[in-house]
């Protein structure tokens, strides 16, 4: 389901770079991660752009491990896609795990959070994606595996470094 704050698909631009990553379904592959998009973005991007998709793309990780993977073997693997548009960042996160409805869920999370804000703990991370991007949204694959998108635009000339 789509959040209808913007609908980027058609505004992307050219291709500029692409990466991708498949992981294991295990927290400490954040140790591999944070490396991997440093490595590969980070002197494509300004840090006004980097921080946020670094942050995404780890809060989004997560989430597949911890909420997705739950039940599932360690070996079932998360891919990971981070692609630089001319117009846009896109960082897509595969899951195999249950699919769930984000758009009610975030809703929830928003009322949870203006009710208790400072009593949660946890549970942040989908209103902390929701507020980096310009576009959030898990869709469903041959009833088989899921697709977390992120997309946040982008200005070639402050935002890219190359």
């Amino acid at each position: 389901m789509v959040l209808p704050k913007h609908n980027l698909e058609q505004s992307k631009g050219k291709l500029l770079r692409e990466f991708s990553l498949l992981m294991e379904s295990d927290l400490a592959g954040l140790q591999k991660i944070i490396p991997w998009f440093e490595y590969n973005c980070g002197e494509l991007l300004s840090l006004g752009i980097f921080l946020p998709i670094q942050i995404i793309l780890i809060e989004g990780f997560t989430n597949a491990v911890k909420y997705a993977h739950l039940n599932l073997p360690r070996e079932t693997p998360i891919e990971v896609f981070v692609d630089i548009f001319e117009n846009l960042i896109e960082v897509r996160i595969w899951d195999y795990g249950l699919t769930f409805n984000l758009e009610e869920q975030l809703q929830l999370e928003i009322r949870m959070n203006a009710e208790d804000s400072l009593k949660r703990e946890s549970h942040r991370g989908l209103l902390l994606m929701n507020s980096l991007t310009d576009e959030l949204s898990y869709v469903r694959e041959n009833e088989v595996k899921n697709c977390l998108i992120m997309r946040r635009k982008i200005t070639r000339d402050l935002d890219l470094l190359f």
